[in-house]
């Protein structure tokens, strides 16, 4: 059984925080944002049943694209890119939460949050 997915995510299903601070930038803008997540399926099985069902993610990619608004209606735009690994320290801390997840429903990330100023990605399956 295959055991390993990866998943897109994007538009309303990506909330970004604490991006004005991280940038130094608190003008007028929108965000785009797209993430794909490498994420693993784990089924702890017993003689006697199952002991537990997790969910863990081991890639995140993330793309931020910033879209600023000038007094005369011109666009700036930057893009931020955002690549972390559960295995890896560098600054980032990965999250799942599996509390929503029931019998008879897909299991598969939902939403993602992305938190600048606690450098958090937290996944919601």
């Amino acid at each position: 059984m295959e055991t390993n997915f990866t998943t897109k995510l994007e538009g309303i299903d990506i909330d970004v925080f604490g991006l004005e601070t991280y940038v130094g930038r608190k003008q007028n803008h929108d965000i785009e944002a797209v993430a794909i997540i490498d994420w693993d399926f784990y089924l702890d099985v017993r003689e006697w049943g199952v002991k537990s069902i997790e969910c863990y993610a081991n890639h995140i990619a993330l793309e931020v694209t910033i879209n600023w608004w000038n007094d005369d209606d011109s666009v700036e735009q930057k893009t931020l890119t955002i690549e972390t690994a559960s295995i890896e320290d560098d600054g980032w801390q990965i999250t799942e939460y599996t509390s929503e997840v029931s019998f008879g429903d897909v299991i598969q990330p939902n939403s993602v949050e992305l938190n600048f100023d606690t450098k958090e990605i937290t996944l919601n399956f």
